[in-house]
């Protein structure tokens, strides 16, 4: 693997990483997502953006991801149809796939 896919892993793992200890920190449910501020949606979705670029960067250099399709979707949903992106989609996103997806960039890594 080269040094630039380590580089793009390491992006997903940082992103991922800032969702779950800063963003939502003080946020354990999907009640509290919803209700959240719109500058902690705004910067999980500024996260996943930076997912799902990095997800298809990869892609581009032959290294797949196993949910680079969903991530790679979320995120030209995010950026071009930004006023459909409901916050429980997002949450649903955190709750159901994002561990999988650490694991996987995890081991990557190692």
């Amino acid at each position: 693997m080269t040094n630039k896919a380590k580089k793009y892993l390491f992006d997903i793992q940082k992103s991922i990483q800032e969702i779950e200890l800063v963003h939502l920190k003080d946020i354990s449910s999907e009640t509290d997502y919803t209700s959240a501020s719109s500058t902690i949606h705004r910067a999980v979705e500024r996260e996943l953006e930076i997912i799902g670029e990095a997800a298809y960067r990869l892609r581009q250099m032959g290294t797949e991801l196993s949910a680079a399709d969903s991530l790679i979707n979320r995120r030209n949903t995010i950026i071009h149809q930004y006023d459909s992106f409901q916050p429980r989609t997002i949450w649903n996103f955190i709750t159901y796939q994002m561990p999988a997806i650490h694991s996987e960039v995890k081991g990557l890594l190692t």
